[in-house]
């Protein structure tokens, strides 16, 4: 377990150097928004080439079970959905390349939403003010966002970003159908999203 969490955390470092490229910042820090910006994606895998699911370290509980607001009001915990596979995803309706992101998100939810997979969309608001949840209603509505959308506070963002070693969004986590972490994903970009779409199948496709 110990290693597969190496790997997971391995590749933050040089993602780091090529955070203002991929994403957006002003999350939870005073950097400026840019909402633009979407070029090149950061390569970082976090999927150990020989590692078993079973080497693959538990989803912090700080995050597991942080207190999330749903849009009708109610609090949730991603460790509620144990039992699927969950791909969170910190977004916020201002970043272009969360945009970007947003038709294959909606594509690999509508694939495998029969297969115990469910996309969590949390909005992360602007320098830690969260977004009115009439804006991010009304942003779901007519982009057609067909998975889960919440708002997470602003010190849960910060232990994304602690976990990630990336200050901007979006970033993505994977979590198994037993809790476990399998992957992380910075920034947008085809690459990275294509790298998404591999290790989702992946992980459905395993059962565990």
């Amino acid at each position: 377990m110990k290693n597969a969490l190496k790997n997971i955390l391995l590749f933050a470092g040089a993602v780091v150097f090529f955070s203002s490229f991929t994403g957006c910042g002003g999350s939870s820090s005073n950097s400026q928004t840019n909402s633009g910006s979407n070029t090149a994606s950061a390569n970082k895998s976090s999927q150990a080439p020989t590692a078993n699911a079973s080497d693959y370290p538990p989803f912090q509980a700080a995050l597991a079970d942080g207190e999330i607001e749903m849009l009708d009001g109610t609090k949730s915990k991603i460790s509620d959905r144990r039992g699927k596979v969950v791909l969170v995803n910190l977004w916020a309706t201002w970043c272009g390349p969360c945009r970007g992101e947003m038709p294959h998100l909606i594509a690999m939810q509508e694939q495998y939403r029969d297969q115990g997979f469910q996309i969590l969309g949390l909005d992360v608001g602007t320098d830690g003010v969260p977004e009115p949840i009439s804006t991010i209603k009304s942003f779901g509505q007519k982009n057609n966002l067909n998975y889960e959308l919440a708002r997470v506070p602003n010190d849960m963002v910060s232990k994304f970003e602690d976990l990630s070693e990336f200050r901007a969004i979006p970033q993505t986590f994977l979590i198994d159908r037993a809790g476990r972490l399998r992957s992380v994903f910075t920034g947008g970009g085809p690459q990275e999203i294509e790298k998404m779409k591999a290790e989702v199948a992946k992980v459905v496709a395993d059962g565990q």
